[in-house]
Parts: C-alpha cells; sequence; structure tokens
C-alpha cells in the first residue's frame, strides 16, 4: 500500500480530502448494506466515473471498500492510521483539529507545524505523522518515533496573551495527556515537572512547546505532543524509564480514539487558559503532580539543586526549599525524585 511505504512524502491536508470524507460520510451511514453508484453520484452531485476515483484513492490511504458491479459499494473497514479522515470521524472541538495536516513520515512534527505557523496557518491547525525521523524532546533530547506506534502531533495556537504566560500552555497539554489516559483507560497517569507525564515512574508521554513572540504579544505557540502508545521495545538505557499504554494494558491499543480525546481535552483547557485563570490550571497541574512535595534534585546543567519541591510560581516555574531553608525559583531543568536530600 503505497501510504505505508516508510519515508514516501504523502501529504492529506483539507483541500485534497474533503470528498473523500463525503464519501466516507454517506458510505458510513448505510454500512449495512450497499450504496449504487448512481445514489452516490446523485448525493454528491459529482460523475460515476468520479465516484470510482476517489474510491480507489481511499483505498491507497488503507480503506477497503468493496465494490460489486450493479450492486454498488460498501466499507468494510478502516486503516489504522492516524488519518484526518478518521480523526474528524466523531471530533468534538469548536476548532482544534478542524485543519488537519498529515504525512506518513517528517523530520518532526513541530518543524512542520512551524512552517505552517509562518505561512498563517490558522489557529488549532494540527500537524500529526506516523512517524519522525528526527523527533525532538526537551533539552535538546531526541524522542524516539517508531513507525504507527506512537502519537506525534503538533498543535498551532495564536493565544491573545503576554509571552510570560505561555508556560501555562505546557501546563494544560500535560493535563489533556493524563485526563486522555484517566478517560479512555482509567490509568493513574500522573505529572512530572514541568511536563512530561509519567505511569508508575516510568515517562509515557511528553510535550515540547516553541515560540514565536514579541515583547507586547505571541505571534504564534506550537504545542508537540507525544506518546508512547504500542511501542513495547525500547533501547536498553531508556527501559527502566519509560513505558508505552500496550506496556500497562497488556493490550494494543487504538490510536484515533486517543487523539479525538486529547484534542477535545487540550481545547476545554484551552478556553481556560484564554479566560484568564491560570490559577485553575495550576490547581488542576497540582492535583495531577507526583513532583510536589517530594524530594528533588534539579540538574540545572552546571549546578544540581537539591531540596522539597513546595509549590508553582504565577508562570509555573517550580519553587524548591533547599536544606538551609531558603526557597529557590526553578525556570528550567530537569528534575529527578528522590529518597532523600
Amino acid at each position: 500500500m503505497p501510504v505505508k511505504a516508510l519515508g514516501k512524502k504523502f501529504t492529506l491536508t483539507n483541500e485534497n480530502l474533503s470528498i473523500n470524507a463525503k464519501i466516507l460520510d454517506v458510505l458510513r451511514s448505510k454500512s449495512h448494506a450497499y450504496i449504487s453508484g448512481e445514489e452516490l453520484s446523485r448525493e454528491l452531485n459529482m460523475s460515476r466515473t468520479a465516484i470510482w476515483k476517489h474510491v480507489n484513492s481511499l483505498r491507497d490511504l488503507g480503506y477497503r471498500v468493496e465494490a460489486i458491479t450493479s450492486v454498488g459499494y460498501k466499507l468494510l473497514s478502516s486503516p489504522s492510521l492516524l488519518l484526518p479522515l478518521e480523526i474528524k470521524n466523531g471530533l468534538h472541538t469548536q476548532f482544534i483539529g478542524r485543519d488537519i495536516h498529515w504525512e506518513y513520515e517528517v523530520n518532526s512534527t513541530n518543524t512542520v507545524a512551524l512552517k505552517l505557523a509562518e505561512e498563517g496557518a490558522p489557529q488549532g491547525t494540527v500537524v500529526v505523522s506516523e512517524a519522525q525521523r528526527q523527533g525532538r524532546g526537551r533539552l535538546g533530547r531526541t524522542w524516539i518515533s517508531q513507525a504507527e506506534n506512537g502519537i506525534y502531533l503538533s498543535v498551532i495556537l495564536r493565544p491573545s496573551f503576554v509571552p510570560m504566560k505561555a508556560p501555562v500552555l505546557t501546563f494544560i497539554a500535560a493535563i489533556a495527556v493524563v485526563e486522555t489516559l484517566e478517560t479512555l483507560f482509567h490509568l493513574n497517569a500522573q505529572i512530572k515537572w514541568p511536563n512530561d507525564v509519567m505511569i508508575q515512574g516510568k515517562k509515557v508521554a511528553g510535550i515540547l512547546t516553541e515560540l514565536r513572540a514579541e515583547m507586547e504579544g505571541i505571534h504564534y505557540m506550537i504545542l508537540g505532543i507525544g506518546v508512547n502508545v504500542n511501542t513495547t521495545r525500547f533501547p536498553k538505557e531508556f527501559q527502566d524509564r519509560v513505558t508505552s499504554l500496550s506496556l500497562e494494558l497488556k493490550e494494543k491499543v487504538g490510536r484515533v480514539k486517543i487523539v479525538q480525546t486529547l484534542l477535545e481535552a487540550l481545547e476545554r483547557w484551552y478556553l481556560v487558559a484564554l479566560s484568564h485563570r491560570s490559577d485553575l490550571v495550576f490547581e488542576r497541574w497540582s492535583e495531577l503532580s507526583c513532583t510536589l512535595h517530594r524530594c528533588v534534585e534539579v540538574n540545572l546543567g552546571n549546578e544540581i539543586v537539591q531540596g522539597v519541591a513546595t509549590h508553582l510560581g504565577a508562570s509555573g516555574s517550580l519553587f524548591v526549599k533547599l536544606d538551609s531553608g531558603q526557597e529557590r525559583e526553578i525556570l528550567a531543568g530537569d528534575v529527578t525524585m528522590v529518597e532523600r536530600v
């Protein structure tokens, strides 16, 4: 199937999907029966030859559409890929995910999203891919992006608040991931400051935010989200620090519903942030935190800070109480929970 050829650039955007989406809507609405080419032609106001051509393009994407002469078409199954047609089918959002850009493989979804944002892509545009050649994490790290096993997506946002409040968007992304895992799988995930999502001490998801801003405002912000879904093998050096949903649940997990629920939760919390209720975001983040009130070691690159994580600052910074009793504000760093300080 051409779409699955690794390295092949196969791009799907709203422009080349609208007709296919309409055809799928009709086929899904009558999934119990065949629908004739004549009826499809009439409902979609296009020739039967055009219908046939678009059905073939759906097949190229992995949709199994049966066609019987003089009987009609029937949708038998949909692909497991994170195609826009699948994500939009049942997505309940106002603007996040209304525009979806899909490529089978990219260097990084954040890189694609940054380019689209520069070109004027609307707020809520989602970039999603099945694999990343150069997936990026915080502090210059690499995000392992095995083909068709994880969720690798980026969302373009254009918030109205000042740049100093931008960290709240990192927090809402982590909250959205945790709430998605609780809603769908009843998993007790937690957040390690600032944006790692953990299950029983192992990382299952991460967030990378990038933005273009000036003193008076944010031009755009990119929320990159990576979730380990069906990955079962990791490099030896990471095995005791990372996990996946399939490892936790002991079964293979469908990804489309996760993406839909995640985008819905993200939009819900983004609207809270836009309403200038960052206090509600910090309160929820604190409830889900596995960092606060714990003994921590924070690697600042040129210094190690040890103490008890006490609370968040107004901009999302982490306050650590040292043995001396002094509180130290941490703006960025790599946190490790420790048994004793």
